[in-house]
């Protein structure tokens, strides 16, 4: 049990986050257990009691009974019935004298006497009168009332156990509902019960009935006084945290007090009051201390009113707290402020190269001229090792891995080199950093090439809209991540924030207007990197620009009023509810009149996606359309409207053509002629070509380009492809690529690549879809636009 009288120690202290009693041990812990020790007291004193008046019962009663077995005849009837009731009538004056808890444990000695009493009176009363029968029959019926009001004392207290639970104890009709429960069983009870048992029966049912008072009544008590302590215990924890929390307040929580315990047994009361006082001083020192007011801490100790308060142990040892805390204190925020400045400097010159002005000599004003001296010395070789490390490695994601590797091993120290362990370490730092440099040049290695002050000023360019910038970046950060070895499918042109940032933007415009105006203007900067616009694009994309919205401004250039329209389709399809079957006859709508242009594509994985994309684009403005009462037909077709009519569409075979470039005159590519052209047309519409949507300079070219491209792969018995060695066991490689070189001729079809920079030979596939045609080098066969553009122009 915690020692009442002392204040807990630091330690202990209360936590502010919670009502938590650490710095009750002299308060709240002395209410618990005084509290138990108290009821345990009170407990083996009625325990005591009630023996006492048991041992009194049995004084006074025991010599009267042994006069009346010493002189009774026998003849006389009723001889144990007369005793009993003596013996009743004793204690029944013992039982005046007790409290109701001492009752309970009277009662629960006195069924077991009493019984006995009768037992052996009744015993006197047989052998005198030599009737053995009565005496087993008396023998019986005790048996017979222990058993009946045993029983039904344990069913009256599993009844008391589960009212517990259920009812609250205290509550005014508690008591009065168990009695008028109990007297009810009882009343069934007596029922059954002979005349002969009925008086013992009854008197034995009328202490069970006294017990359940007395069980009750005691329990309402422990209740009303343990809410008391627990009320007691959450008062005083929020008074002491309001201190912890405002040492301000500690005048007015010392005042509450009294108040506070009043409702404590005296003795605990007194305790209690004694210790509050102490611990609420260390509260509010706790309080100071946290906001670092020392000047608060010593000024609430040389207050007459806190020493009056504490004992003068308690009073001392707050005294060498404050000192200690406020000296130890002011010690730790300079070394913490000299120290924050130094690692301020070497995180600029690891980020910039740049000194922010720390002058090492400063480490002499907290450390001393013992210390001072030798922490000097070790920060100016940390700022040179740093200086070493940003030399070697700012601008490492811009070099190739060779460079990178001798760039290192000029730091790499060798054994038995002087202060090899520092060396050693510099190395490492600078090998960390460089592979940090290395992960960002395949995360993002636009961004890596900005350390190099040429490619940041060609970049400072296109932030600036300085005209041909962006293709100049575009061309010269493609050429630098190729030499320093970034893979072709991570090269990048634009860094990833600046990606996100200008994707995050238009997402977020949520209006029509404003939704046209930042995804037109989000194609018109694509457009400005020239032959790389699409690259830019898709880098776009990969930053969240959502594919739906990226497949529509490329396919119309940005037009701002077929962007517009669906700008205005993504606030209106969602206003319009669809049943399922009108829900699929509308996508059905739409595919049909798009399968001519997403059959284009359907050379690349990357090409399917653009065109689901853009499917997913007209589905959602057709819908839109049908919001202004379009039946599903023309809700479909004015949507396809939109991209169609940027094509022109071969009549037999349904693949489509610029429409721009469908329009311009043969005479584009020098030395053709209508003869020329005629045969052209024949070859390429057997074969499905498929021109690009934008970047052509002229449809004739492209026909004319892709048709020599065909022609010079399968002549000569097909020299211009694999010969697929190994394809069919009955024919030799070069029997086998003839029948290739035929099958290529009559069913090759080309179809644009998936990023629109040129065009695929493609077979049908045995299994459904298309393959790639093979050239000799067992590559596919894909042309660029320039390519098929520069054929175009030879014989």
């Amino acid at each position: 049990m915690a020692t009442l009288g002392k204040s807990a120690p630091r330690a202990q202290r209360p936590s502010t986050d919670t009502l938590d009693y650490r710095g009750l041990n002299q308060g709240l812990q002395a209410v618990a257990q005084g509290v138990a020790d108290y009821g345990a007291v009170l407990d083996k004193g009625d325990q005591r009691r009630a023996a006492e008046a048991m041992a009194s019962v049995r004084e006074q009663f025991d010599p009267a009974f042994n006069t009346a077995v010493a002189t009774y005849d026998g003849q006389t009837p009723g001889f144990a019935s007369a005793q009993a009731k003596a013996y009743d009538d004793h204690v029944e004056l013992a039982r005046q004298g007790l409290t109701p808890t001492q009752q309970r444990y009277f009662d629960q000695t006195n069924l077991e006497q009493r019984l006995r009493v009768l037992d052996q009176a009744s015993g006197v009363e047989a052998q005198a009168q030599g009737a053995h029968l009565r005496q087993v029959r008396a023998a019986d019926q005790n048996s017979r009332i222990i058993r009946l009001t045993g029983d039904f004392q344990q069913q009256t207290k599993t009844a008391l156990r589960a009212a517990f639970v259920e009812a609250d104890p205290t509550a005014p009709d508690f008591l009065p509902s168990r009695l008028a429960d109990f007297d009810q069983r009882a009343a069934e009870v007596m029922k059954g019960v002979s005349p002969e048992d009925a008086p013992l029966v009854k008197l034995q049912l009328e202490n069970q009935r006294r017990d359940l008072q007395n069980v009750a009544a005691d329990t309402a008590r422990g209740l009303l006084d343990a809410r008391i302590v627990d009320n007691t215990r959450q008062t005083v924890s929020l008074l002491i945290n309001s201190v912890r929390e405002d040492p301000g307040e500690l005048t007015a929580a010392l005042a509450k007090i009294p108040a506070a315990v009043s409702q404590l047994p005296a003795d605990l009361r007194q305790k209690m009051g004694a210790a509050l006082p102490g611990d609420m001083i260390a509260s509010a020192l706790d309080g100071l201390e946290s906001r670092e007011d020392y000047y608060g801490m010593e000024a609430l100790l040389a207050d007459k009113r806190t020493k009056a308060l504490l004992a003068p142990p308690q009073f001392a040892a707050m005294q060498a707290r404050v000192t200690t805390a406020a000296t130890s204190q002011k010690r730790q925020l300079a070394a913490q402020t000299v120290n924050d400045r130094f690692q301020a400097e070497l995180a600029s010159i690891a980020s910039t190269g740049q000194s922010t002005g720390f002058d090492p000599a400063s480490l002499i004003s907290v450390y001393g001229p013992v210390d001072g001296p030798a922490k000097v010395a070790a920060a100016r070789q940390s700022i040179e090792d740093a200086k070493t490390v940003r030399q070697a490695t700012y601008d490492f994601a811009a070099l190739t891995p060779k460079d990178q590797a001798a760039r290192l091993d000029l730091l790499k120290p060798k054994p038995g080199d002087p202060d090899f362990a520092r060396k050693q370490q510099v190395y490492n730092l600078a090998l960390a950093t460089g592979q940090e440099q290395s992960r960002l040049r395949l995360t993002d290695p636009a961004a890596a090439l900005l350390v190099d002050k040429s490619a940041a000023e060609l970049w400072r360019g296109v932030a600036d809209g300085t005209p041909a910038s962006a293709q100049a970046w575009a061309n010269d950060a493609l050429r630098r991540q190729a030499a320093i070895g970034v893979p072709a499918d991570q090269q990048r042109i634009l860094p990833v924030a600046v990606a996100k940032d200008m994707v995050k933007a238009v997402v977020a415009d949520k209006e029509p207007v404003g939704k046209t105006a930042a995804l037109t203007g989000l194609y018109g900067y694509a457009q400005r990197f020239g032959p790389n616009s699409g690259r830019v694009l898709l880098e776009l994309q990969r930053a969240g620009l959502p594919p739906a919205e990226a497949a529509v401004i490329n396919a119309v250039d940005g037009d701002p009023i077929v962007v517009g329209a669906y700008a205005r389709a993504l606030t209106q399809a969602p206003l319009v509810k669809l049943d399922a079957p009108t829900k699929a006859k509308l996508e059905a709508k739409v595919a049909a009149q798009l399968k001519p242009l997403v059959e284009s594509y359907a050379g690349s994985q990357d090409g399917l996606a653009y065109s689901n994309a853009l499917s997913f684009a007209v589905s959602t403005m057709a819908r839109a359309n049908m919001a202004d009462d379009a039946d599903v037909d023309a809700a479909a077709r004015s949507a396809a409207r939109n991209f169609l009519q940027r094509y022109a569409f071969d009549t037999r075979t349904g693949n489509r053509l610029p429409a721009a470039e469908a329009a311009r005159k043969v005479m584009m590519v020098p030395g053709t002629t209508a003869e020329n052209l005629n045969r052209t047309g024949e070859v390429l519409s057997s074969a499905r070509m498929v021109a690009p949507p934008r970047e052509a300079t002229g449809e004739v070219a492209a026909r004319i380009g892709s048709y020599r491209v065909l022609r010079d792969l399968v002549s000569n018995d097909g020299a211009g492809l694999s010969p697929v060695a190994g394809r069919g066991a009955a024919l030799a490689p070069e029997d086998y690529r003839k029948r290739y070189a035929t099958q290529v001729a009559h069913s090759g079809r080309w179809v644009s690549t998936g990023d629109d920079a040129g065009m695929m030979l493609m077979l049908p596939s045995p299994q459904g879809g298309l393959m790639p045609v093979l050239a000799a080098d067992g590559k596919p066969v894909v042309r660029s636009w320039s390519d098929l553009y520069s054929r175009a122009g030879k014989p």
